[in-house]
């Protein structure tokens, strides 16, 4: 009963420290871009040593799993946009092709796993 109550006590912890929200800015070399649902991201090149990607997850809770290299170069699109207050980051959830993913965000466009928003290219690949 206990580890019950410990579990919903830390699921109810995580979900009061996250917040939705339709759109977030990005600083990329010194511009600002805002990233909104319905926008379109640009997956550049997974930076894990076997080509996958760490800050692209595919799956939920033990089922989830490093985005696989395969995915280099597609095109995703935003269908929610979350911030988590206790870890500091944003949690973007996109959709292609049948999948879906989560993007750690901004640690995926400085490690260039993302390289770009709708037509805008911000980083090389």
């Amino acid at each position: 009963m206990k580890s019950i109550l410990a579990a919903l006590f830390i699921i109810c912890s995580v979900y009061s420290y996250s917040q939705k929200s339709g759109s977030m800015d990005i600083n990329v070399e010194g511009k600002t871009y805002t990233l909104k649902v319905g926008d379109t991201l640009h997956i550049g090149y997974g930076s894990l040593i076997n080509g996958n990607f760490m800050y692209i997850a595919t799956g939920a809770g033990a089922n989830e799993t490093c985005l696989n290299k395969r995915y280099a170069g597609k095109y995703v699109i935003i269908t929610k946009i979350k911030y988590y207050k206790s870890v500091d980051q944003y949690w973007v959830f996109v959709k292609g092709k049948g999948i879906f993913h989560r993007v750690v965000m901004p640690q995926a466009i400085e490690k260039k796993e993302i390289v770009g928003i709708n037509s805008i290219r911000f980083l090389k690949e």
